[in-house]
């Protein structure tokens, strides 16, 4: 039996999960991303986060897939069976908070764009990855008494076969 492939979407999700679990401190990076931080497309509830050992910690979550329907009228130039599609992505960047300024989110910020964007294709998959916002916390989500967030919006795009995702 042939392994189901994954499709375009998740290879692309995957590879964004990757480079930010790859961010490895210096020179390259601010902060240096240990086993027991997290790194995550799993759903979770931020008040679980062990403040001591899993901050910082960067969450991905998938958002709405919008397919341009400008590509798909201009069928006499592209192969029918093709779609083109943007993929929002939030990153939900978390770590203690400090006093003052947050220089240190700041600086895990930076080192989350910095990771997701040295390679715009996903590894070949993708079109081009646009850092699209960043963001205070969407006001519904709940962020722990002691912890600063960030969302961090990208837009990733993408061709993919027109009856997959």
């Amino acid at each position: 039996e042939d392994p189901i492939m994954p499709s375009t979407r998740e290879s692309i999700m995957a590879n964004l999960l990757t480079a930010i679990q790859g961010i490895n401190g210096a020179p390259t990076y601010t902060n240096t991303v240990s086993a027991d931080m997290v790194i995550s497309r799993e759903p979770l509830e931020l008040i679980e986060l062990n403040h001591e050992h899993q901050l910082p910690a960067a969450l991905l979550e998938e958002g709405q897939q919008t397919i341009d329907p400008h590509f798909e009228d201009a069928s006499a130039f592209v192969p029918a069976a093709l779609s083109y599609s943007t993929l929002a992505v939030t990153v939900i960047a978390l770590l203690v908070k400090a006093t003052g300024v947050n220089t240190a989110l700041n600086a895990w910020m930076a080192d989350i764009v910095k990771s997701v964007t040295s390679d715009r294709t996903r590894g070949g998959v993708a079109i081009d990855t646009f850092l699209l916002a960043i963001l205070p916390p969407r006001e519904n989500r709940i962020i722990p008494d002691g912890l600063a967030a960030a969302e961090i919006h990208l837009h990733v795009k993408y061709l993919h076969q027109a009856n997959v995702i």
